[in-house]
């Protein structure tokens, strides 16, 4: 899976944390669907996910600003939102899913 954001990876239970400077932008892997967008997700900040026209969900967490909406379309490398931060680490948490949400082990390919 392609990185969505310059920066060092740090697996997680789920995924990926990854670290990255503040400044940074995170982008899509993959062409899709968005699926949700918004802060309502108690402890995991603004989030991302896209369905991906292979059907799999990828969800970027712990974004400070997303520049997305629900429904709208999404062409891979687009910018998706600013990283936000992890306690004293600016980055983005990044997950892949299965269409019914369960998370899948996935390793990240540094382009």
């Amino acid at each position: 899976m392609p990185m969505p954001v310059k920066g060092v990876p740090i697996r997680s239970h789920r995924g990926y944390f990854i670290k990255s400077s503040c400044d940074e932008f995170f982008r899509a892997v993959e062409r899709g669907k968005v699926l949700y967008a918004g802060d309502d997700l108690k402890g995991y900040g603004w989030v991302v996910m896209v369905e991906q026209e292979d059907g799999y969900i990828t969800v970027y967490t712990r974004a400070e600003r997303v520049f997305v909406k629900k429904g709208e379309s999404v062409k891979k490398g687009q910018v998706l939102g600013k990283v936000g931060k992890q306690g004293q680490d600016c980055g983005i948490g990044f997950e892949l899913r299965l269409k019914d949400g369960s998370p899948i082990n996935f390793e990240l390919v540094k382009e």
